[in-house]
């Protein structure tokens, strides 16, 4: 009888991209869609597909993505043999159509959403929901349990929305704290927070927060996904709490950059890779 192979830790690759504005060729009368041309979405996924294929991660949240439908013609006509063989997107409601979406090489155990949770900023009365829901995909990695969450916050387009980001992460910290209460403390939340390090709702996560960033471990003049107003600043994040940073392979985390991104988003991308007993 063959014996089985040897049990050890397991490499999983995990990257978070805003793909910006990433329509079909369809028009869509229930929202503000934008039509792009054939050659637009092919340039689009294929520069999705170059960054995917050279930085190999394991699991992709995407954000800005209208459909599931471009989700599997990433993954089946882009990507094929790459092993994404798992894929989903909540309709979150966005005024302009645009979700959280994800590919995963590892089969999700269960897929929630938030969509329907109302919440409030600290000190503050009015009530809001997740401008692009909270995507929370449960899966074991090896022999661990964990819990990816795909974010998109509040944009930052009209030049408002503090509130509403500070209402968002406060619910984020609200949803890692009670599944840390139920055992679960293998916990990443990755996407657009569409504000900086400094801001009160990256602190509310980090800093008073359950949750670490992992580009601490970049330098500093590094640390930066997208230039707004003439100035680099960090809109996105990979976050983990204390347990799923223990793994951190703490020289293998990128914000990527290059034509292929540039060409592709007004963001860049942000990768870690966590070895995983």
């Amino acid at each position: 009888m063959q014996e089985p192979p040897p049990s050890g830790p397991v490499e999983v690759g995990v990257l978070t991209w805003n793909v910006q504005n990433l329509f079909d060729g369809q028009d869509d009368p229930a929202t503000e869609d934008e039509v792009l041309s054939s050659g637009r979405i092919m340039a689009t996924l294929e520069g999705i597909s170059d960054v995917i294929r050279a930085s190999d991660p394991d699991f992709v949240f995407l954000q800005e993505v209208e459909n599931e439908g471009l989700l599997h013609e990433l993954a089946d006509r882009y990507l094929p043999g790459r092993g994404y063989l798992y894929r989903g997107l909540m309709d979150a409601g966005d005024p302009r159509g645009i979700d959280v979406g994800y590919l995963s090489r590892i089969e999700p155990e269960m897929v929630a959403n938030h969509q329907s949770e109302r919440f409030t900023a600290p000190g503050g009365t009015r009530e809001y929901s997740f401008a692009r829901d909270a995507v929370e995909v449960f899966l074991t990695v090896g022999d661990t349990p964990m819990i990816f969450i795909g974010v998109h916050l509040r944009s930052q387009r009209d030049g408002g929305g503090d509130s509403h980001r500070l209402a968002e992460a406060t619910q984020i910290r609200r949803i890692v704290e009670r599944r840390i209460e139920l055992g679960h403390t293998h916990i990443i939340v990755a996407g657009d927070f569409n504000d900086t390090q400094s801001s009160e709702s990256l602190t509310t996560l980090v800093a008073e927060g359950p949750l670490v960033d992992v580009s601490t471990y970049l330098p500093g003049d590094n640390r930066w996904t997208i230039q707004h107003a003439g100035r680099r600043m960090q809109f996105d994040y990979i976050l983990a709490t204390p347990a799923a940073m223990e793994m951190v392979l703490t020289d293998q985390v990128y914000i990527l950059r290059g034509p292929e991104v540039s060409d592709t988003s007004d963001h860049a991308p942000v990768l870690a890779r966590f070895r995983i007993p």
